[in-house]
């Protein structure tokens, strides 16, 4: 009774009256207002998800178009967010593969890096053991990520055109110096993984071809530029096909090898990603020393970035498959005086795309490389089955055999 003439008393005295569930109320309303419509939040973080995996599948995809040398029409955001399945579900595959390979060494220098970021954890009681243990994190991140971009991800850059270029373009360095020698390595091992080693006489070929090119080009005497440029070019030619044909490593081993870079490459930036994480989580009042905070800044805004860019892009061009169907594109024509069948005009080649524009068939012909393309509706596609191959191992063994000098 006590309580409802105070109420009353209170409502009578014009005094407001507070009840326990208006603030429950209250904030409800202004979370309402907050979202203005249910599942926007949700939807943008769909969206997110979506939009990065459509910049990995671009970058991929524009490194796979500049290995091949040739265009890709298709580039909508589904197909980027396919080629982006495809990066996350090839490097995943690849990582347990190279694990599981007995690399112990691997397993070992990967621990080692990531004791600083340990010490950060665990070592909170000693700051100065603490802040070595930060100097010497921040420091190897920023060690590790210039060497993975320098000697992992800038020599993939200079592997273009594999379809489209000349045999001795593919042969002869770039560039000079250690990065000539970096690229002509990586260069190297990405031919071998193309190659059959087993059959000998493709190899030959190959060999044969490139040497082919520049016979007879330069004179031991001459004095002119271009004559000792043909000379030199020569030369790489000589070195590049013995090198093939004397190759120390297989097929297999150089795919292997291919993918043993790709790992070093992931487990570099995940290191690194965890180590510059950990610095931000317990930095603490480090943050505020400038050499730390400038090389922190430098090494979590620059080379992360770039490094984490590239991936993909060196997946493109070192990791991506290569592997389309071998197809018969038949052309209808119109039906032939006296006869009852139309005329028909086959083209097999490799598939390269096939979209709603219509088909893309590579062929080689007398060493050229010719893409068809054919957008009339009325055009037939004929895909044969289980006849995948590599077709950058095609268009090589096809452009050295019509090369490839008579014996």
């Amino acid at each position: 009774m006590s309580d409802e003439t105070d109420s009353s008393a209170a409502r009578g005295n014009g005094d407001p009256v507070t009840c326990e569930s208006e603030p429950q109320g209250s904030e409800k309303s202004k979370d309402d207002s907050a979202v203005p419509l249910p599942g926007l939040k949700a939807w943008m973080s769909a969206l997110q998800v979506v939009s990065l995996l459509a910049a990995i599948g671009f970058v991929a995809k524009l490194a796979h178009e500049q290995m091949l040398g040739i265009e890709l029409t298709d580039w909508s955001a589904l197909d980027l967010s396919l080629f982006a399945g495809r990066w996350i579900v090839d490097t995943l595959t690849i990582l347990l593969d190279v694990l599981s390979h007995d690399h112990y060494l691997d397993l070992a220098v990967i621990v080692l890096a990531l004791l600083p970021a340990l010490a950060m954890i665990f070592m909170q009681e000693y700051p100065r053991l603490l802040r070595a243990a930060r100097f010497v994190g921040v420091g190897l991140s920023a060690v590790l990520l210039s060497f993975l971009i320098v000697h992992y991800e800038m020599p993939t850059i200079a592997l273009s055109n594999w379809l489209t270029a000349d045999l001795t373009q593919l042969a002869n360095p770039v560039h000079g110096g250690k990065r000539g020698s970096r690229e002509e390595v990586v260069r190297y091992t990405y031919f071998m993984s193309k190659t059959n080693v087993a059959n000998e006489s493709d190899l030959q070929n190959i060999r044969n071809a490139i040497i082919a090119s520049y016979q007879g080009n330069a004179s031991a005497d001459s004095k002119d530029l271009a004559s000792i440029t043909d000379s030199l070019n020569h030369q790489a030619a000589v070195k590049f096909g013995d090198l093939l044909l004397k190759s120390p490593i297989t097929s297999s081993d150089a795919q292997e090898k291919l993918q043993s870079w790709y790992s070093h490459a992931f487990w570099i930036c995940a290191v690194t990603l965890l180590t510059l994480i950990v610095f931000v989580v317990k930095g603490g009042k480090d943050l505020e020393d400038e050499l730390l905070s400038a090389l922190y800044y430098f090494t979590a805004f620059i080379l992360l970035p770039v490094g984490c860019a590239l991936l993909p892009y060196m997946y493109g061009k070192l990791i991506a498959s290569s592997e389309f169907p071998q197809a018969t594109v038949i052309t209808s024509a119109p039906k032939a005086e006296g006869s009852d069948s139309p005329v028909r005009d086959d083209a097999t080649g490799v598939l390269i795309e096939q979209s709603e524009k219509g088909y893309k068939l590579l062929t080689v012909n007398n060493g050229a490389t010719l893409l068809q393309i054919y957008t009339d509706p009325s055009v037939k596609l004929n895909i044969k089955p289980d006849s995948n191959q590599d077709v950058v191992r095609y268009v090589l063994n096809s452009k050295a055999i019509a090369a490839a000098p008579a014996r």
